[in-house]
This record gives C-alpha cells, sequence and structure tokens, in this order.
C-alpha cells in the first residue's frame, strides 16, 4: 500500500478482548466435551442413544400382494408362446438345450413366487379385482394402467418370439 493511501485510512478501532465463554456443566453422561473451548462454541446434543431406552413393538407393514391373478396368468402365457415359438423356429440339439434351460428359469421365476405366496398369510383379492385403482408411490392407477406397464415386457417378448418363428417359416 502507498504513503499517501495509509494516510488517509482511519486507523483501525481496537478490538475488545473476548469474553471468556463460561463451561456448560454437563447436561447427561452424553453431553459433548469440547476439546477447544476458546476456539469453538460449545455443543450440546441434540438427542438421546436409543440403545439406553427399550423400544416399543413394532408392527409391520400389512400390505397384500395386489397384483391380479390374471396378470400372472397372461405373463406366464406371454412367456411359454416366447419359448415355444424358439423351439419350433431352431430345431437344434444346442437350441433345444438352451430353450430348456430358459424354461427351467421361467417356471423357477413364477414357480418361487407362488411357494412364497402360499407360505405367507392368505391374500385377499387384488384391489384391481375390486373395481379399485392400485396406490402407488407416484399415485394410484387403474388396472388398464397396472396391465400396461406390467405386460409391455411380456407381449414384447411373446411378439418377439412368433416373429422369429414367422421369418424361420418364410425363409424355408
Amino acid at each position: 500500500m502507498s504513503e499517501a493511501a495509509r494516510k488517509h485510512d482511519p486507523a483501525p478501532a481496537p478490538q475488545p478482548a473476548p469474553a471468556p465463554q463460561p463451561a456448560l456443566a454437563p447436561q447427561s453422561a452424553l453431553a459433548y466435551a469440547d476439546p477447544l473451548p476458546d476456539l469453538m462454541p460449545p455443543v450440546a446434543l441434540a438427542e438421546v442413544n436409543d440403545n439406553e431406552h427399550a423400544a416399543s413393538p413394532r408392527e409391520g407393514e400389512r400390505i397384500a400382494f395386489e397384483i391380479p391373478a390374471m396378470i400372472w396368468v397372461i405373463m406366464v402365457a406371454c412367456y411359454g408362446v416366447f419359448l415355444t415359438a424358439l423351439l419350433f423356429a431352431t430345431s437344434g440339439a444346442h437350441a433345444l438345450f438352451a430353450i430348456v434351460v430358459s424354461a427351467g428359469y421361467v417356471a423357477m421365476f413364477f414357480g418361487l413366487t407362488r411357494i412364497v405366496l402360499k407360505h405367507g398369510p392368505a391374500q385377499p383379492r387384488s384391489v384391481l379385482d375390486r373395481g379399485g385403482d392400485l396406490s402407488t408411490i407416484y399415485g394410484p392407477l387403474s388396472r388398464g394402467e397396472v396391465m400396461a406397464q406390467m405386460l409391455v415386457v411380456p407381449l414384447a417378448i411373446a411378439f418377439f418370439g412368433t416373429t422369429v418363428l414367422i421369418i424361420n417359416i418364410l425363409v424355408r
């Protein structure tokens, strides 16, 4: 800074010395002891350790599966159409083995779901079967909207398998 600028700057006002901070008395055994009380303000914990108190018993969510049985039937049928179309379109031994393995995976997917549902509590009829809307995180969905969202991929796969079969028949 130049000499002329220093002459025109007012002298800074003297700063008062900081007052000593009183130490906080511990409110509980969990009070925070600040290692640097001169530099930082004291902080007390805002929450209590939950492990020190017995938790009240909790009840789980009671929400049904809510998927209509018709959707499951259509999905199984779509995958069946796909695998059958591929079976007829490709008649080699290697393709037959791959299709049998794929059929096993489809059977495991839908079979395991059925077994799990059988072991759980009895499921009421779907709200969609009763004429209502399915509640989702993004809002209620009607039966047609649920079916469209859940069946778009299985229907596309069945269409693909059928298309492969038709192309194979026309090329022969």
